[in-house]
């Protein structure tokens, strides 16, 4: 059993390094460069809004996608 959760788990966590990496290594630039010219509260105000919109826009999408499963299970 062991063996199975390892051979699930390494290419979990290799499709996760190569999708997420990129974006991990631009935000951490970006937050290297907005601390380096102290402007790290311009920084941390640009990624909640980004949030915001992610969790408005992600919230909505449920939604409409609830909406039409439920259409079209009725008919």
């Amino acid at each position: 059993m062991p063996r199975l959760r390892l051979t699930l788990l390494i290419p979990i966590i290799l499709v996760l390094v190569f999708v997420l990496g990129p974006s991990a290594i631009s935000y951490w630039t970006d937050w290297l460069w907005f601390k380096e010219i102290r402007y790290e509260p311009v920084f941390l105000r640009m990624i909640s809004a980004q949030a915001q919109v992610f969790v408005i826009v992600f919230v909505a999408a449920v939604i409409w996608l609830a909406i039409n499963v439920q259409v079209a299970v009725q008919s």
